[in-house]
């Protein structure tokens, strides 16, 4: 792979990345510029001579196209990268004799591709590779586990992490201690860096991603200037930091200009803290987001795939989708399938809303039932919706396939991710498919679930107090998309809100 061909698959790389673990609805379609780039389809991406197995963006590429769910064969690539820590361990002794992380990416690549990293590969004893004990635990290639900088502890703490790895207590570097080298390595601005006193947009987004799992420990660490500090204020010091260096179109600046990859990084960053990156105010300049600033990096044909009209979507195939553009041009499809009768809906969906990717619309009978008596879903009687949906309103009837069902459910758009239309059915959108269909599919379980209450004698809301608990909730949960907050839109039923 040549210098250029590298660099162009950087790029594409950082967004795939981005848009597989943020925004999926776009993952696929990068995937495959990434595979055309190289000659192949995204099936045989794993499988091409493009790619060497250990080499530092071929691998990177492999964690992005295991998290895209493509189909395609990655035996190949996981069997060629167990032969090539076989071939390093046999001749070096190991993956590398000062960076930790040549040993963490390897283990992260494995374990995306479904193979074990505590039992990857043969030493020259023919004994198996533990790749996260000789590279983060037990590291003592090098004189540190921060030889190489930051990104020892980074990506030492990132792997062990990512499937809850058990460290054993006489370890070299426990969790804590690497904890402990990330707080202490703060700049006094909030912001981290490869060395000290130099900030760095990347390094800080990176040593978010890795703080995540812990930013509600109140465990105390030794900060910079010798103060105890937990975690949670390390982050939120950081994202003051990072929101300070966000440019005005939404994108982040590292090595003197604005790029794709510290964009990527800082929005990665967020979701891993359960930072909404499109809606949250410290990341949305004269409202322009991060997500916008990313999508400014994007190649855009602005088309969209919808479902044929008049046919079941228990018949509906793959090849059966149509690609139409904004003016419902139908651009690929079979002959003489039509679009949606309800595109028009799922246009205003895309253009009120940056952050939709994907928008279902269907007759579920629990949901569509309240919207046929003419009743919002605004009860606080489930847990699990309180948190994840709030409150969702009736939206005035429209005639089906007409512009009066897209402008009836626009008031409604900026605070609600699902409603009922009136007399018709429900909308669920999200940043994917998979979104969407669990924010209808939590709608319609909700519905029955409330339904049998009533038939029992009425729902019992939660109480106001426990009801903000839950919302506030939110962010540790990592839930993202738009809530409606505390609202009623039927306060005075008496089946649908029970007084305890």
């Amino acid at each position: 792979m040549n210098d250029r061909m590298r660099r162009g698959c950087c790029r594409l790389l950082a967004l795939l990345l981005t848009l597989v673990l943020v925004i999926p609805a776009y993952g696929q379609e990068t995937l495959d510029a990434l595979a055309a780039a190289q000659g192949c389809t995204a099936e045989t991406l794993l499988q091409s001579d493009k790619l060497t197995a250990g080499d530092s963006v071929s691998d990177w590429v492999a964690i992005a196209v295991s998290r895209t769910g493509t189909e395609g064969d990655t035996s190949a690539y996981r069997k060629a990268l167990e032969r090539y820590v076989t071939r390093m361990y046999r001749e070096q002794g190991g993956l590398d004799r000062l960076r930790a992380t040549e040993w963490q990416r390897t283990a992260l690549t494995a374990l995306a591709l479904g193979a074990d990293p505590t039992a990857f590969g043969r030493d020259k004893n023919g004994r198996s590779v533990n790749l996260l004990a000789d590279g983060v635990y037990q590291f003592t290639a090098a004189k540190s586990l921060g030889t190489q900088g930051l990104n020892g502890w980074i990506f030492g703490l990132i792997a062990l992490d990512s499937a809850r790895f058990a460290v054993p207590e006489d370890a070299v570097y426990t969790r804590a201690a690497i904890l402990q080298a990330l707080v202490a390595a703060q700049e006094p601005e909030g912001g981290f860096g490869l060395t000290v006193g130099n900030s760095d947009v990347d390094l800080t987004a990176m040593t978010l991603q890795a703080l995540a799992p812990y930013q509600n420990s109140t465990v105390t660490y030794t900060g910079t200037s010798g103060e105890s500090v937990t975690i949670r204020e390390v982050v939120r010091r950081a994202l003051a930091w990072l929101s300070d260096q966000q440019t005005a179109e939404g994108d982040f600046i590292s090595w003197d200009a604005a790029n794709l990859e510290s964009t990527a990084q800082v929005i990665i960053a967020l979701c891993s803290l359960g930072v909404d990156p499109a809606t949250d105010a410290r990341f949305v300049k004269n409202g322009i987001s991060a997500v916008d600033g990313l999508m400014r990096y994007r190649l855009d044909d602005g088309t969209f795939l919808c479902t044929p009209t008049g046919m079941s979507k228990s018949f509906i195939t793959p090849e059966k989708l149509l690609r139409v553009d904004k003016d419902l041009k139908v651009l690929e499809g079979q002959e003489g399938l039509r679009p949606s009768s309800e595109i028009k809906m799922h246009l205003r969906c895309y253009d009120k809303r940056d952050d939709v990717m994907s928008v279902i619309h269907a007759h579920p009978p629990g949901a569509t039932g309240f919207a046929v008596a003419h009743k919002a879903m605004d009860m606080y009687n489930m847990i699990e919706d309180v948190a994840v949906i709030g409150a969702v309103p009736l939206t005035p009837y429209g005639t089906p396939s007409t512009v009066e069902v897209p402008n009836a459910i626009e008031p409604y758009l900026e605070a609600h991710d699902v409603m009922l239309l009136e007399n018709h059915g429900a909308l669920a959108v999200g940043s994917d498919v998979i979104t969407a269909f669990y924010r209808m599919e939590s709608l319609e379980l909700w519905a029955k679930i409330t339904i049998n209450a009533v038939i029992l004698g009425g729902s019992h809301d939660i109480s106001r107090d426990n009801i903000q608990k839950l919302i506030d909730l939110r962010g540790y949960y990592r839930v993202t998309g738009r809530h409606p907050g505390y609202k009623q839109f039927n306060p005075d039923d008496e089946l649908l809100h029970k007084k305890d």
